[in-house]
């Protein structure tokens, strides 16, 4: 029963991870096309 609970948490922590991780790569790269566009 704890392993499950550990198991479920632990998967939620990483889903968190992984969305914050794209959000951020997402900004990343909306900030290089803008900086792109601005030397232009």
């Amino acid at each position: 029963m704890a392993r499950s609970e550990r198991g479920r948490a632990l998967t939620f922590v990483f889903l968190s991870l992984k969305i914050r991780m794209e959000e951020m790569r997402d900004e990343v790269l909306l900030g290089l096309l803008e900086d792109h566009c601005a030397v232009r």
